[in-house]
């Protein structure tokens, strides 16, 4: 019952609004009259107050709803436009030439675009060495954003992470984390092989004091 009068109220106030904008567009809107709304609706004058507590609050509910339509219409003809083929068409060439040269730009070390944004995330980065306060609030959006998705969305990430090893090829990525950290890996083997023989060695003399 209440959903009900709440739907009629709703009608009621649309409709009156939409009174008072035929009004408007007959007499203007400075011309506009409650007392000649309320013939034009049925009512009373003073029942207008029931719905609009001024003339003021008219004024407000009218342009909302002239907003509400124009924002209706723009987005009906964004969509209309979209939906045509040769807009479409053009949208995506677009897509494809900014993707082009945003790449372009990002493997040219002397494009502006580069120099700017490695100028900005230099001074950036300073910024948190020498602003301790500022380095702190950065940390804890990090943490924040960290615990965030991985509270809501483990279940994705270990999708996603588990589809893209399972894609991986065993050999060449060996080759490709040798290539990047062969240096450390052949100073890890080299150390492997010195401390197993020595430790081969030490078990050797302490096998040969106790016997």
């Amino acid at each position: 019952m209440i959903g009900t009068v709440a739907q009629r109220r709703e009608l009621r106030v649309a409709s009156i609004v939409g009174t008072a904008w035929e009004l408007a567009r007959a007499h203007g809107i400075a011309g506009l009259s409650l007392h000649a709304l309320a013939r034009e609706v049925g009512i009373r004058q003073p029942s207008l107050y029931a719905y609009f507590d001024s003339k003021n609050a008219l004024y407000d509910a009218m342009f909302a709803d002239g907003n509400r339509q124009l924002l209706e219409r723009v987005d009906g003809l964004k969509n209309r436009l979209l939906q045509h083929p040769e807009v479409r068409a053009a949208v995506g060439e677009a897509g494809g030439t900014l993707r082009r040269l945003l790449l372009e730009a990002v493997d040219d070390p002397t494009s502006e675009l580069r120099v700017r944004v490695a100028g900005g995330l230099a001074t950036f980065g300073q910024r948190l060495v020498d602003d301790a306060e500022l380095a702190g609030k950065v940390n804890g959006w990090a943490e924040d954003v960290v615990a965030h998705v991985t509270t809501n969305y483990s279940a994705e990430l270990t999708t996603v992470i588990t589809d893209t090893v399972e894609r991986w090829d065993g050999v060449e990525t060996a080759r490709k984390i040798e290539l990047q950290v062969g240096s450390d890996l052949q100073f890890i083997r080299i150390n492997g092989t010195v401390v197993g023989a020595l430790a081969g060695l030490v078990i050797q003399a302490v096998t040969q004091v106790i016997s």
